[in-house]
């Protein structure tokens, strides 16, 4: 499962909304290991979409966007 899944179950059925959550919150947990660092920033990035943070989000895809994500932040979804 990707966190693209974790945000589409989200638009398709509140009831995916505690799981959903949870599995964010673990994303959370899990160690700031360089490597990690895109998989930390889409998490950031989508749990703002969720929350409806657009400046967060915004802010989030500019940033991959000045990192080399620029093929990346312009498939995210808005």
């Amino acid at each position: 499962m990707t966190i693209q899944d974790l945000f589409n179950f989200r638009k398709l059925s509140k009831e995916f909304n505690k799981t959903v959550l949870k599995i964010i919150s673990w994303i959370k947990t899990t160690s700031i290991v360089p490597e990690l660092g895109i998989i930390r920033e889409l998490n950031a990035y989508f749990l703002a979409v969720y929350e409806g943070n657009i400046s967060v989000s915004t802010n989030i895809k500019n940033v991959l966007k000045i990192s080399g994500y620029q093929n990346l932040a312009n498939d995210l979804p808005n």
